[in-house]
């Protein structure tokens, strides 16, 4: 406060905890008045004072004086500093985070983007500052970017600055780009400082850094930098995978090929592949590609949500299948309301010491499919599968059988796990697994059986789960549910139309919404053309 007799002022800075040391600070400038910052955040101004010259008496720092008014200072001081020129902001707050107190870093980031050879591209220099702090000035070196980039100018339009009153300078002396910023608008906060306009020149498929090498805000230097690049992507020629100049036949075989891994696409090859505007290149590419060629599809690319591109359908498989030892087994892949199905991707693991793939037909597709060729690759203990149509295949039954030949010569049991099913690229089903029960010929009571059989499941009791086999001497529409004590419902396990042979299913302790059940007795009951049948069950937890 002034004692003078004239021009005595307060300056508001509300409650302060006793005992709490605040960093206060006063700045003056002619016609602007006084300013109060505590702790670096301005929290009152006043108009008065035109002049210092004009203050009669003396100004006291850390008196206790009482006004009129009942303000008054009573307190410590541990520091006081005096300036012959009225500091800034962010010099304030910088004397406020000395020693002891954590400034939040200044950061400069410059993102990872994509653009086209021979584009304008706009590089956005990311700030962010510390929110009780406010900048007017900035000088930022940039390099690493002159193999790909030709440098255009600076863009501020929709920035920190842009539409503020800042100028700037700046100069590309040997590949570095130095730039010079300053206004009278102080910003603060974080978002878009400038852009970097940029031509793109580079190869492409080729990455172009694009590296912060200093950068000063007011007088504080930047030390958290993060540096980004431009990706050059290939302008598409949509179809022609083989950069032939042509899209053919062979260009849908080549993403076949692809699909399962026997294939390797360059990032020209890559970008014309993807027909289907989706980012990935699987059997619906060439499924579009094969259309194109015969002019079913006008232009390429095409969209992935046309409706008459998206697949409807529910993969449908054996729990369980039975078979003789070195014998051959076929594994039913159905689909059951399968509409406008143009191309399918299959994963599989199997063991590799008890099956392998038919040499002569693997992937046999059935009468229900028009138009589908396939490709597959076995590696190791997985088999990939790729298939594609031209033509839109409506299935609501058998889709293909998947041909193994039982190396084994031993009884037991072994998995064929489906780890992912695709249709046209917009469906994907959950993992399922079959079990495959291979039986010598004295216990496997032939391959078909004389008449309608279920079996004591097993093991029995059990814990976690139990295989329960049945035979069917004919076709016929199957059903196995399991009840508890009360007669109520607890798990529906096979409710489906099969062909005459044995099967196996198992049953893992859950009731049909996902829940263990409790330990107890359980009834099993097959139905199946007039066959009724029930089986006891201990389930042990």
């Amino acid at each position: 406060a002034n004692q003078g007799t004239s021009n005595s002022f307060v300056l508001q800075s509300g409650p302060i905890a006793p005992d709490q040391w605040v960093c206060a600070a006063f700045t003056w400038e002619p016609n602007r008045g006084v300013q109060l910052y505590l702790n670096g955040v301005l929290h009152d101004t006043t108009e008065i004072m035109p002049s210092w010259e004009s203050i009669q008496g003396h100004s006291y720092i850390g008196k206790q004086f009482q006004n009129s008014d009942g303000h008054y200072f009573s307190g410590a001081i541990d520091d006081i500093r005096m300036y012959e020129r009225m500091i800034s902001s962010s010099e304030i707050d910088s004397l406020y985070h000395l020693d002891d107190w954590d400034m939040e870093p200044l950061a400069v980031e410059i993102p990872d983007i994509n653009e086209f050879s021979n584009s304008s591209v706009f590089v956005p220099v990311n700030t962010s500052f510390d929110p009780d702090s406010l900048y007017r000035a900035a000088e930022l070196n940039f390099s690493g970017y002159a193999e790909g980039l030709e440098f255009i100018g600076i863009d501020t339009v929709g920035t920190m600055i842009g539409g503020l009153d800042w100028t700037w300078a700046e100069n590309e002396v040997d590949g570095v780009l130095q730039t010079a910023f300053a206004g009278s608008d102080e910003i603060s906060g974080e978002g878009v400082f400038c852009y970097l306009e940029f031509l793109v020149i580079g190869d492409i498929c080729s990455t172009v850094p694009v590296n912060c090498d200093y950068a000063l805000f007011n007088d504080i230097e930047v030390t958290e930098i993060t540096n980004g690049s431009v990706y050059i992507e290939p302008i598409p020629s949509y179809g022609d995978v083989d950069e032939n100049g042509f899209v053919q036949a062979l260009d849908a075989s080549d993403v076949l090929l692809y699909s399962i891994g026997e294939m390797e696409l360059g990032c020209q090859a890559f970008a014309n592949a993807d027909v289907y505007f989706d980012s990935l290149i699987d059997p619906m590419d060439a499924s579009v590609i094969l259309q194109f060629v015969v002019d079913s599809i006008d232009s390429l690319p095409v969209l992935p949500d046309i409706a008459e591109l998206l697949a409807s359908g529910t993969l449908d498989v054996d729990e369980a299948v039975q078979v003789e030892v070195e014998n051959s087994i076929g594994i039913p892949i159905r689909i059951l309301d399968g509409e406008q199905i143009f191309s399918n991707d299959l994963v599989l693991t199997f063991d590799p010491d008890v099956l392998t793939p038919s040499a002569t037909d693997f992937m046999e597709y059935s009468e229900n499919t028009v138009g589908f060729g396939s490709t597959y690759r076995v590696d190791g203990n997985m088999i990939r599968i790729a298939a594609a149509s031209g033509t839109a295949n409506v299935i609501d039954g058998l889709f293909a059988t998947l041909n193994f030949d039982v190396t084994a010569n031993e009884a037991g049991q072994t998995e064929i796990t489906i780890e992912s099913f695709g249709l046209n690229s917009n469906l994907e089903s959950t993992p399922v697994t079959i079990i495959v029960d291979i039986r010598t010929s004295t216990d496997s009571e032939n391959v078909i059986p004389e008449q309608y059989v279920l079996k004591q499941n097993y093991p029995n009791p059990f814990n976690p789960t139990t295989t329960i086999n049945y035979g069917l001497p004919e076709a016929s529409d199957v059903s196995i549910i399991i009840y508890d004590v009360t007669g109520r419902e607890v798990a529906n396990l096979v409710q489906t139309h099969k062909s005459a042979g044995w099967y196996a299913v198992q049953w893992n302790g859950m009731n049909d919404t996902g829940n263990s059940v409790s330990t107890g007795l359980y009834f099993t009951r097959i139905k199946a053309d007039g066959f009724n049948d029930v089986i006891k069950m201990v389930y042990l937890r």
